[in-house]
């Protein structure tokens, strides 16, 4: 509806300036008839018929548009007998009172504002889309000639034109297409409404999708989407830096013999002794590393040998190490008091068992 009223808007609007100008015109004229009528009474009463036929021819040029003003970015397509004669302006232009006629264009750009289409696209997701399209009628007297015969209404048929385009091309499009493509979509209605308005002497500056309305919901789940990729892509880099910081651990590692592992190995388990910590898993027995040594050394020291020097060498970290185990043990039955009284007596009592048992050991 209101791409229908515009056209009708301008032509009221320049009917009631002409008619306001014609008004004040006949108003000045009386106004100077009556000025001069006092002071040329004698020359006026002898010439009276002369300047009534002046006055009338004038009147004629005036009301019936013999003369035709049109300004800088005005054109008249002047018809004479129903057919098309010149094009008129800009400036003064003379049309013939009864034989001509003629119909003023525009040639200054047009903005066209599409109102919200609804379309649906190819995933099934409804979308308000808004667009705005600039065209201008090309100067060449061609042109404004075609802009007149060769179609009604340029602007009505150039707006309902874009929006069958954007209903077609965004129908075949998924919605993640239609964001990212938005430019190609543009050219593409650019270039279809240029194809087809090459007919009527128009020139398509541009044509622009401004507003894409997605729904609220969609909305929240691509949100969603986006942040869990991104949180994958955090662990995915995180578990690439513990890859390579082991894979340096290695190749380190690897330069090692099996004394300086084992020599690492204590020495570690001594640090740990000397923590705050009141509990630690033993990883590895002296037996075992011992026969491990006694391996890579050939089998010419016997690894009862090798298990006696290493416990000479660290037997203060086997001793810190047992004690920590002790109290650990000595700590238990406070803990258990805590436990329902229905179990057993038995099951009390078993860390007091266990103790002689690890006492033993440390004597050892």
């Amino acid at each position: 509806m209101p791409e229908k009223e515009k056209p009708k808007e301008r032509e009221n609007r320049k009917e009631t300036t002409l008619k306001q100008g014609i008004i004040l015109s006949l108003i000045t004229l009386i106004v100077i008839l009556l000025i001069g009528f006092y002071l040329f009474k004698d020359i006026i009463l002898q010439n009276a018929v002369w300047i009534l036929a002046l006055i009338a021819f004038g009147l004629i040029l005036w009301k019936g548009e013999i003369l035709v003003k049109l300004t800088e970015f005005e054109r008249a397509v002047i018809y004479r007998m129903g057919k098309v004669s010149r094009v008129g302006g800009p400036g003064w232009t003379l049309v013939i009172p009864g034989l001509e006629s003629y119909k003023v264009v525009d040639i200054r750009t047009h903005t066209l504002d599409i109102p919200p289409q609804v379309v649906v696209t190819k995933d099934d997701i409804r979308l308000d889309v808004d667009a705005v399209i600039y065209l201008a009628v090309n100067k060449d007297p061609e042109s404004v000639i075609k802009s007149v015969i060769a179609v009604r209404d340029y602007e009505q048929a150039a707006t309902n034109y874009v929006k069958g385009i954007i209903r077609d091309s965004i129908g075949e499009m998924r919605l993640d297409e239609v964001i990212s493509k938005i430019d190609k979509l543009n050219s593409k209605l650019m270039q279809s409404l240029a194809a087809i308005s090459k007919d009527w002497g128009i020139k398509v500056e541009s044509v622009a999708i401004t507003d894409v309305v997605i729904p609220e919901a969609i909305l929240t789940a691509m949100h969603k989407e986006k942040a869990s990729r991104q949180e994958r892509r955090e662990r995915i880099q995180r578990a690439e830096a513990v890859r390579y910081e082991i894979e340096a651990v290695r190749k380190a590692a690897s330069k090692l013999d099996d004394k300086t592992l084992a020599y690492y190995y204590l020495e570690a388990l001594k640090k740990l002794g000397e923590g705050k910590a009141t509990k630690f898993i033993f990883p590895m027995e002296l037996t075992r590393l011992a026969g491990m040594i006694s391996g890579q050394l050939g089998g010419t020291v016997p690894t009862e040998k090798i298990e006696s020097e290493l416990i000479h060498k660290y037997k203060d970290v086997i001793k810190d190490f047992l004690q920590t185990k002790k109290e650990n043990l000595e700590e238990k039955p406070a803990v258990t008091q805590a436990e329902p009284a229905e179990k057993p007596a038995e099951e009390k009592e078993t860390p007091k068992a266990i103790k002689p048992k690890k006492k033993k050991k440390s004597a050892k």
